[in-house]
């Protein structure tokens, strides 16, 4: 009689199966619920990776366009510096064969070309401080600072070679006017 009467076993196998069902239906309700989360995860992973992707094709549009815009500049500047290369020669000849009040013209006319250049570039910079300033007031951007940061160097160097241009000029002026009265003196000296 150490067996267990049927009845006793049938109810121990309907609690075990119970049991067994109980934790089978816990076990999928987390399983459910784990994968409802992965899959609320790999939803946001796909939007983050959207709009990561979406950054660096907008961060990739302003890199060639600021490289556009460098080499338009580039340019520009090559241009002007071959320009003032070829004025410079020019005057430098023509100081040689111009008398004095021929050479005040030339010189004349070689300065307004970078006192222009100056008062132009100042003007462009007046026109960004004044946008730059908009921006600060309805919310700047690291963009709109780096722009205008660099529009600022571009206008302070084409400020700087200009005024070096008008300083130079000026020099050469004196030297030449130097040297003309010295050979004037030495050919009035020996006549």
């Amino acid at each position: 009689t150490s067996e267990p009467l049927p009845l006793l076993k049938l109810l121990a196998l309907q609690g075990t199966l119970c049991a067994a069902t109980l934790i089978g239906l816990l076990g999928a309700h987390a399983l459910r619920t784990e994968f409802a989360r992965v899959k609320r995860l790999v939803q946001s992973l796909e939007m983050k990776a959207g709009e990561l992707q979406r950054a660096e094709a907008a961060q990739h549009q302003l890199n060639l366009e600021l490289e556009s815009r460098v080499e338009a500049r580039t340019a520009e500047l090559s241009l002007a510096l071959e320009q003032l290369k070829r004025t410079q020669s020019d005057l430098v000849q023509s100081e040689k064969l111009a008398a004095l009040g021929s050479m005040v013209a030339g010189i004349a006319h070689e300065l307004n070309t970078p006192v222009g250049n100056v008062l132009m570039v100042a003007s462009s910079l007046a026109a960004h401080q004044q946008d730059f300033e908009r921006q600060m007031e309805t919310g700047l951007t690291r963009t709109a600072l780096r722009d205008f940061l660099a529009s600022v160097h571009d206008v302070t160097s084409l400020m700087d070679r200009n005024l070096q241009r008008i300083a130079n000029i000026v020099s050469t002026f004196k030297q030449v006017a130097v040297d003309q009265t010295s050979s004037k003196r030495r050919r009035s000296g020996t006549s």
